[in-house]
């Protein structure tokens, strides 16, 4: 069966003592409807595949001090899924909302919502509302909505660290093969610098055109979906085949201290390696239009 998790006040949960030991059990979970304060990272490289629904329910993040993720997995060569909304408000405690790995070709089906990213410093990797990196064969993230990523002045590292919606990225030799993004609703991804101009996309695809040995070629499909008020590219893609169809783009100057800078030299679709088809894509502009709203750096096909 089915574990469920209730909260009572202090983060309690049925049959186990703390939210962290109901992960460690790999156990099934039902999340319910309820809200839940975490004062820490929640944890697990798991040993089989792992199931979760959820009703809507919410983990408040509430650390004593900030931390790299909210939830991070190693998932190895085991699949996982979120059956249903699992909302994650990381409170801008944490650079990244939901974090997983795998190096082993391990599907991954995710339904979330996560909002109040805030990268804060230099001190961690990373600043992602959803970040998987490494092999992973199949990815589907189902109608994720992704609001308030935001990042420090002086957190950025030009061309090596950022603020993004959702991050899909290699690991050394392991890529990710398939990627589907179905319905995003990404909306205010920023630096709080209005100078910055490097790192801040709304969605990264990170593979490459050429696969490792043993690999397919990977490719990424967006389908339909509205990214909203991102100050660098809506989409940034990497892969031998990228596929962006049904997007709604829009942009408005008089929100997180204008969009326009950014625009100026790059594209608001932007395949940098491989090829692709950019089809029905809906744009608002407001105060502003971009030198480009889509560009091929490299395209094959």
């Amino acid at each position: 069966g089915v574990y469920e998790l209730q909260y009572s006040g202090t983060a309690n949960v049925k049959w186990f003592d703390t939210v962290q030991l109901a992960l460690d059990s790999e156990l099934p979970l039902d999340w319910g409807d309820e809200d839940y304060i975490i004062t820490d990272t929640l944890s697990l490289t798991t040993t089989k595949d792992l199931y979760w629904k959820s009703s809507g329910a919410k983990i408040i993040f509430n650390p004593a001090i900030s931390q790299r993720s909210v939830i991070s997995l190693d998932c190895g060569p085991f699949n996982h899924s979120i059956d249903g909304v699992l909302n994650i408000d990381a409170n801008q405690k944490a650079f990244i909302g939901f974090n997983a790995s795998s190096t082993a070709g391990a599907d991954i089906k995710l339904g979330l919502r996560i909002e109040n990213i805030y990268r804060a410093d230099v001190s961690f990797t990373g600043g992602d509302g959803i970040l998987l990196s490494g092999y992973f064969e199949n990815i589907v993230i189902d109608n994720p909505i992704i609001k308030n990523c935001l990042m420090a002045t002086g957190a950025g590292i030009s061309g090596s660290q950022g603020i993004f919606g959702i991050t899909v990225t290699r690991s050394g030799d392991y890529e990710a093969t398939n990627i589907v993004i179905n319905n995003p609703y990404i909306e205010n991804v920023y630096s709080e610098d209005p100078s910055y101009e490097d790192d801040q996309d709304g969605i990264r695809v990170f593979t490459r055109y050429a696969p490792a040995t043993g690999q397919s070629a990977s490719s990424f499909s967006i389908n339909g979906g509205y990214i909203k008020n991102v100050r660098g590219r809506s989409v940034k893609g990497q892969a031998e085949q990228g596929f962006v169809d049904g997007l709604t783009l829009i942009r408005d100057t008089t929100s997180n201290g204008g969009v326009s800078g950014v625009l100026a030299q790059n594209a608001d679709i932007e395949f940098q390696t491989g090829g692709g088809y950019i089809t029905n894509i809906q744009y608002q502009y407001d105060s502003f239009l971009p030198r480009r709203i889509a560009r091929f750096i490299q395209a094959d096909t």
